[in-house]
């Protein structure tokens, strides 16, 4: 075994390098921040560890009431059988704009029709999966 750098070393075998590096870590539990801004980033409990059996809200409001509030999801990994991220558009989310479980390889963006969305965390296996990376924004 040897260790080499994959991008200036010609080898006659495979190299590869692990793309996920997250050096993030979220803290087990729902965050206790209860409103995220445009710019703000949104973690599942325990990011990037298994983030247990959890159920968590988040409000996302832009506070320019004539923009609509987004959130771009950039990493996803949840049991499809268990654990969900469902969507919601406006303070009070009667409305689902989408339901998201499984796993997810690109970035997935959803804008609400007003300043305020709110995402619901329902973990009921959280186990050998990271979660959720999310950042909030604004159009």
């Amino acid at each position: 075994w040897m260790n080499a750098d994959c991008y200036n070393t010609k080898l006659p075998y495979v190299c590869t390098k692990s793309v996920f590096n997250d050096t993030i870590h979220q803290p087990a539990g729902c965050t206790v921040k209860r409103q995220y801004a445009p710019g703000d980033e949104i973690f599942s409990p325990g990011y990037p560890q298994a983030p247990g059996v959890t159920a968590c809200d988040y409000l996302l409001l832009e506070p320019n009431q004539g923009k609509k509030a987004e959130v771009t999801i950039d990493f996803f990994e949840t049991n499809s059988c268990c654990d969900t991220l469902t969507i919601y558009d406006g303070h009070f989310g009667s409305n689902i704009l989408k339901t998201m479980t499984g796993s997810y390889t690109s970035p997935v963006t959803i804008r609400a029709s007003s300043n305020a969305m709110r995402l619901y965390w329902n973990a009921t296996s959280g186990a050998h999966v990271r979660g959720f990376r999310a950042k909030m924004g604004s159009v």
